[in-house]
């Protein structure tokens, strides 16, 4: 068995599984490996989405060109991440944006419909974290498209940061990069970290790498209902 699907233990597919049974799994089903390097297309947008992608190794960057030609950074996806997953099954089985290699390269685990299926039907570990997985991803759009109705940088990650207070108190760590995060909001680097710099010295947050801890939870709400 490739070293690489031991990975697969940190993903969130086989999310439980010891390599013993990792071992079992890949014994018994087809699948295959792809390696693309830096910058290198692995799907386009539109192409037919019949297989399962699991990035193994390295990273990848998932990319929409608008009508001027401008591309835009949906996300940038870090070995082991699941692709796909919620289109796999879908009536319209098209891949919804470019993917390209990055950094060094990209390795992905590819595997049909049939053996995806097949999965669901033996093991209902996979089942479960197949179904969770499909649940975050929609839940994930469902919190970008609501980022997408604040107008500004500074409504969002108010927004963002109340939601980690929510669920983890007043001193937390960013779930994400600031990259990752930024992706996330559809903007530049550069502006959301003058954003975090904007929250620290109203004094609404103070910031340690990506340990973040809440100083005032109203001068973050004031910003999401009243920053225009």
């Amino acid at each position: 068995m490739n070293p690489l699907i031991l990975n697969l233990g940190e993903s969130s597919l086989f999310k439980g599984y010891t390599i013993g049974e990792l071992e079992r799994v890949f014994s018994s089903i087809h699948y295959r490996m792809e390696k693309y390097p830096l910058g290198c297309l692995v799907r386009s947008r539109g192409s037919v989405h019949d297989e399962l992608l699991i990035l193994l190794d390295g990273s990848a960057v998932a990319e929409m060109q608008d009508q001027s030609g401008k591309v835009i950074r949906v996300e940038r996806l870090e070995a082991p991440s699941v692709l796909g997953s919620a289109f796999l099954f879908s009536s319209d089985r098209e891949f919804p944006v470019d993917l390209v290699a990055d950094d060094r390269g990209s390795t992905f685990l590819l595997m049909s419909r049939e053996t995806v299926l097949r999965l669901c039907r033996n093991e209902e570990k996979f089942l479960l974290n197949l179904l969770r997985d499909i649940g975050d991803r929609i839940n994930l759009l469902a919190d970008k498209l609501f980022m997408l109705t604040l107008g500004t940088i500074k409504q969002r990650l108010a927004n963002y940061l109340l939601k980690l207070h929510r669920s983890n108190g007043r001193c937390f760590e960013l779930d994400m990069s600031r990259e990752a995060l930024a992706d996330f909001f559809g903007v530049a680097r550069p502006s959301l970290s003058r954003v975090f710099s904007e929250l620290v010295d109203i004094g609404a947050i103070a910031t340690r790498g990506r340990k973040v801890e809440i100083i005032s939870v109203e001068k973050l709400v004031n910003i999401l209902n009243f920053e225009r």
